[in-house]
C-alpha cells in the first residue's frame, strides 16, 4: 500500500568521492507515482564545478491515484475521484475499492461514512490510457481522522494507495480560563454556569496548587533556554540560576518542595506531567496541532527539568557560564549589544543593569558587580549627554521623557558606585523635574518615578504617588491592578490595561515605600492570575513575574495546612 507521498525522495549535501572521483549512494523512493527530476553537484578545492540533471519515471502496469482534498468539514458531503491508469500492454477490467479507517486505524467505517458503492466494476480500459472513478461520502461528527484507502486490481496486477485526511469541526473549539484564589483561613464559593445556548460543553478541568509560588518556579526552564547570541538571553539564564538557588535555599526546608522534587527525578508518578497532558482526549490530532497544547509539551518538559535546575553544582555551572557570556557581550563602553555584532543599545542596557540590580536586592549576590558598574557608567553618560544637549532657554519648561525616568530608575539600584559632578547636576535637575510632572505620566511610570524619589531620600513625595496609585486601583477577587490607555514607559508598548512588567514594577514600588501585606499579596495574586500554562507573555514578562512574586508580601511557600477543594457538595481528592 503506497502512503509516502513526499515530494522530495531525498538531499544528500556531503557526498564525498573516493580515490577514483567516484560517488555510490542509495535511497528509497517515495510511492508517489510520477516523473522525477534528479539533480546533481560537485565541485573541487579549486572550485571546479560541474552539475548533472536527469528525470526519470516511477510507475506500475496498472495504478490508482486519487485526487485528495487536504481536510473536510464534519458536516460535508463531498465526492471522492480517483483515476485508474492502465500502462499494461493490454485493455484490462479493473475493480476499484475503498476503504475507510478511523484514527485507531483498526475499525472500518466505511458502512457510516461511504453512501455510495464501495466496490466498483469499471468499464474496459484499453492499453495507454486511464479512467476515473469516484465515491460519494458524507463526515461524520466527533470524527477526527479517516485514512482512506483506495485500491484497483486486475488480474495479475493490483495497486493500492492510502491518505489520512484530518476532519475539522465546523465548531470552533475554545477554551475558557477562571483563576480562583483562595487565601489562607479563608472559604470561597464559585458559581459558574456552563449552558450557553449554541455550545456545546467539551470538558471542564481543575488545576489546583496548594503553593502558588510553584507556578513561579516551573517558569525558570523557560527561561534558561535560548540563543546565546542576545545578550538579554544570557541575562535570563544568569537571573534564572540565581533565582533557582535562591529559592532552593529558602525552600530547603519545606518537606512540601522537597517531596515534589524527589517525585521529579524519580519519575515515580506524573508530577511532571503538564496539566493539559494529564487529560488524554487532549491529545487527539486536531488539538495537538494547536499552539495551546504544544505550549503543555514544552511545559511538561520544563517541568521534568526542574529537579536539575536546583541542583547546586548545575546552579553554580549555568551562573557562571552565563556570567562570562555577559562579560563578552558587553562593549568596552558599558553597554549591551541587541544582538552579537551590532553596536551597544540603550535599552538593552537598561534592561540588564535594572535586573542585575532587582538581583543583587533580592539574593544579596555580588558577583556581577563588575559588569554592573560598567554599564551604570555607560547610562550615566547618556543622562549627562542629553542634560548637556539641552539649551538654557529650554531648561525651564522641560518635561523629563520616559527615557529619563528608565534611566535614572535603574541606576537607583547602586547608590554604592561613584558618579561624576555633572551628572549629580543632571540628576538633581531631572528629579527636580519629576516631582512637579509625575502625574503627567501613567501608572507604571509613576510607580518607577516613586522608586526614584525614595532612593534619593524623598520618601513624602514617593509615598504621595503610592496614595494616588491607590487611589486609582482597581480591587476584587482577581487581585489589586491597573487599568488605562496609554503609552508603557517600561514595555514600550500601547495598550489597555497594565501588563505583567508594569504590575511588577508597581508591586516593587509598594513593597520598598510602604509595605502591606494584603496589598502586595492581592497584586501577586493578579501577576498570577496572567499566567498561561508555561510562562507569562514573553522573556521579559516572565523574568518581571518571577522576581515579583519571589520572598514578597506572606509566605507562601508554607503549605502545611489542610485544603478543601468540593464541586457540588462533593469533596475531591487533592492530589
Amino acid at each position: 500500500i503506497r502512503s509516502n507521498f513526499n515530494e522530495t525522495a531525498f538531499f544528500y549535501p556531503n557526498l564525498q568521492t573516493d580515490k577514483n572521483g567516484d560517488a555510490t549512494f542509495s535511497f528509497t523512493m517515495p510511492d508517489a507515482l510520477t516523473r522525477w527530476k534528479l539533480r546533481m553537484l560537485a565541485y573541487t578545492k579549486d572550485l571546479k564545478v560541474g552539475t548533472l540533471e536527469k528525470t526519470f519515471v516511477t510507475q506500475k502496469p496498472v495504478m490508482i491515484m486519487a485526487d485528495m482534498p487536504r481536510f473536510c468539514y464534519d458536516e460535508d458531503t463531498l465526492w471522492l475521484v480517483a483515476n485508474v491508469v492502465n500502462l499494461s500492454e493490454k485493455a484490462i477490467s479493473p475493480i476499484a475499492r475503498l476503504e475507510v479507517f478511523d484514527e485507531s486505524g483498526e475499525l472500518r467505517v466505511e458502512s457510516e461514512v461511504v453512501l455510495s458503492e464501495k466496490e466498483i466494476e469499471m468499464e474496459e480500459i484499453p492499453a495507454g490510457r486511464s479512467q476515473s472513478v469516484r465515491w460519494k461520502v458524507a463526515m461524520k461528527k466527533d470524527i477526527n481522522l479517516l485514512t482512506f484507502r483506495f485500491s484497483a486490481t486486475a488480474g495479475n496486477f493490483s495497486d493500492a494507495e492510502q491518505h489520512v485526511m484530518p476532519v475539522l469541526s465546523t465548531e470552533v473549539f475554545m477554551t475558557q480560563t477562571f483563576p480562583l484564589i483562595a487565601k489562607g483561613n479563608e472559604k470561597k464559593d464559585y458559581n459558574f454556569n456552563f449552558e450557553n445556548e449554541g455550545e456545546r460543553n467539551h470538558a471542564i478541568t481543575l488545576n489546583f496548587s496548594k503553593n502558588p509560588t510553584w507556578y513561579a518556579v516551573q517558569a525558570l526552564p523557560y527561561l534558561d533556554n535560548g540563543n546565546e547570541r542576545y545578550a538579554e538571553t544570557a541575562f535570563h539564564r544568569y537571573f534564572t540560576n540565581s533565582v533557582a538557588k535562591h529559592v532552593a535555599s529558602s525552600l530547603k526546608d519545606s518537606p512540601e518542595m522537597k517531596r515534589l522534587l524527589e517525585s521529579l527525578r524519580n519519575d515515580s508518578t506524573n508530577a511532571a506531567l503538564s496539566e493539559l497532558e494529564k487529560n488524554q482526549e487532549l491529545k487527539e490530532i486536531l488539538l495537538n496541532e494547536t499552539p495551546w497544547v504544544l505550549d503543555a509539551k514544552n511545559e511538561a518538559e520544563q517541568r521534568a527539568n526542574i529537579s536539575k535546575l536546583f541542583d547546586t553544582e548545575v546552579i553554580d555551572k549555568n551562573t557562571e557560564s552565563a556570567l562570562k557570556i555577559l562579560k563578552k557581550r558587553q562593549k568596552p563602553s558599558g553597554g549591551w549589544p541587541w544582538v552579537e555584532g551590532m553596536p551597544e543599545s540603550t535599552l538593552v542596557t537598561q534592561y540588564i543593569l535594572g535586573g542585575l540590580g532587582r538581583l543583587e536586592s533580592l539574593t544579596e549576590n555580588k558577583n556581577a558587580d563588575a559588569i554592573a558598574e560598567k554599564a551604570f557608567h555607560f547610562i550615566e553618560n547618556d543622562v549627562v549627554k542629553r542634560f548637556n544637549d539641552l539649551k538654557e532657554s529650554d531648561k525651564k519648561n522641560y518635561h523629563c521623557g520616559v527615557m529619563i525616568v528608565r534611566e535614572l530608575f535603574v541606576m537607583s539600584y547602586f547608590p554604592k558606585f561613584e558618579t561624576s559632578e555633572k551628572f549629580k547636576e543632571a540628576k538633581a535637575f531631572y528629579i527636580g523635574k519629576l516631582k512637579k510632572d509625575w502625574t503627567n505620566f501613567n501608572f507604571e511610570a509613576q510607580a518607577g518615578i516613586a522608586l526614584i524619589l525614595n532612593r534619593n531620600g524623598d520618601k513624602n513625595e514617593a509615598m504621595a504617588i503610592l496614595k494616588s496609585l491607590r487611589e486609582c486601583a482597581q480591587k476584587n477577587e482577581l487581585g489589586m491592578y491597573w487599568f488605562e490607555t496609554g503609552y508603557s514607559w517600561y514595555s514600550g508598548s500601547t495598550r489597555q490595561s497594565i501588563g505583567v512588567e508594569d504590575e511588577a514594577r508597581i508591586l516593587e514600588a509598594f513593597n520598598e515605600i510602604d509595605p502591606k501585606n494584603e496589598e502586595i499579596d492581592a497584586m501577586r495574586f493578579w501577576i498570577l492570575g496572567q499566567k498561561r500554562t508555561n510562562m507569562w507573555d514573553n522573556d521579559r514578562a516572565t523574568a518581571e513575574a518571577v522576581y515579583a512574586i519571589v520572598n514578597r508580601g506572606t509566605d507562601w511557600t508554607n503549605d502545611n495546612g489542610e485544603v478543601v477543594v468540593e464541586i457540588n457538595d462533593k469533596r475531591l481528592e487533592i492530589r
